[in-house]
């Protein structure tokens, strides 16, 4: 299982870029919060406290995925997928909230889904598996 508090620890390290920012529309988006970066500007710029106390305080994972830009939330799914998959329950409600925001496109491709589904439950691989037939 996950330890929240590690999870944490590393994902503010990280911030879920490992140096290469995603875009939106041409513009850089910061891993966390939806911000739109400017021009020049770095991820330490926006590693302020008071996103830092945001991702501390969330209470779980589904917390956490909720303060992940849109961008970075199909890789942050596919990060924590293998220690999620022991509970079904989380594992599933996450697959399909990265369904639903990411679609297939990016870092989970409709073949991913089709094997990621294997681990979720019924509803959900039913939901997902209609909506890429």
């Amino acid at each position: 299982m996950l330890d929240l508090q590690k999870h944490k620890d590393f994902l503010w390290k990280y911030t879920l870029s490992y140096g290469k920012l995603e875009q939106r529309d041409g513009i850089s988006v910061f891993p966390f919060c939806n911000i739109l970066m400017e021009e020049g500007k770095t991820i330490e710029d926006y590693k302020s406290d008071a996103i830092k106390e945001k991702l501390y305080n969330a209470q779980n994972v589904s917390e956490i995925f909720d303060l992940i830009s849109k961008e970075y939330q199909g890789y942050y799914f596919m990060e924590i997928s293998t220690p999620l998959s022991e509970d079904k329950e989380l594992y599933s409600s996450l697959l399909k909230k990265a369904f639903d925001t990411c679609g297939y496109h990016g870092y989970i491709s409709q073949k991913n889904y089709e094997h990621l589904v294997e681990f979720a439950s019924e509803d959900v691989k039913d939901y997902i598996l209609k909506h890429l037939a």
